[in-house]
């Protein structure tokens, strides 16, 4: 009595998983002879342990309203600052870095000056300087080599890093000329890219 139960399980488990495979198989034929199958994959979103960061640029640097010098004997600098931040940087790997690059949206490796350029004819351009840090500090990073991205401006690995730079652009740019031609509004953009680096 108990073999006949026990043949009579294995049946019934043998006929359920026949039918599972049925289901989820297709079957080719001398009268069908062709069929298809559906490719399907998955992608996860980030788990808790891949790198991710947040950096925090600025929406708008204004070096406010220009004064155009009575002589040229020195320079007439104007400095406004700039903060970039790492907001949040995660689960990155010892030896990795997340750099930032900067550069202005017109720059290519022929042309890779900084510009504001007045909004109204005769479109007058001025340049300017880009500091990580206080101007006296160091060079400008548009001294250096610039690359597809831009010139390194500076690198993080950790939450809560940031730099205080400044921009800084020379007044002697609009001495003898004639206000009449250059007034108006100047804008620009400077374009930032970030990445993850090995050093």
């Amino acid at each position: 009595m108990k073999t006949k139960s026990i043949l009579a399980l294995a049946l019934a488990l043998s006929l359920s998983a026949a039918a599972v495979v049925s289901a989820s198989a297709a079957t080719l034929t001398n009268t069908s002879p062709d069929g298809s199958a559906e490719v399907t994959a998955r992608i996860e979103e980030a788990g808790p342990g891949e790198v991710s960061y947040i950096i925090t640029i600025p929406d708008k640097v204004d070096f406010g309203v220009l004064t155009q010098p009575s002589d040229t004997t020195s320079d007439h600098f104007k400095d406004v600052s700039y903060t970039v931040t790492a907001t949040e940087i995660n689960n990155l790997p010892e030896n990795n870095w997340v750099s930032v690059r900067v550069k202005d949206e017109n720059a290519d490796l022929e042309n890779d000056q900084f510009y504001i350029t007045q909004t109204t004819s005769p479109n007058t351009k001025l340049t300017y300087d880009v500091y990580e840090g206080l101007p006296d500090e160091g060079q400008a990073v548009n001294t250096g080599d610039m690359s597809e991205n831009g010139y390194l401006l500076t690198a993080f690995n950790t939450t809560g890093q940031k730099i205080d730079g400044t921009l800084r652009l020379n007044q002697n740019q609009i001495y003898g000329k004639s206000l009449d031609e250059i007034a108006g509004d100047y804008s620009g953009h400077m374009v930032f890219h970030s990445s993850i680096i090995t050093v």
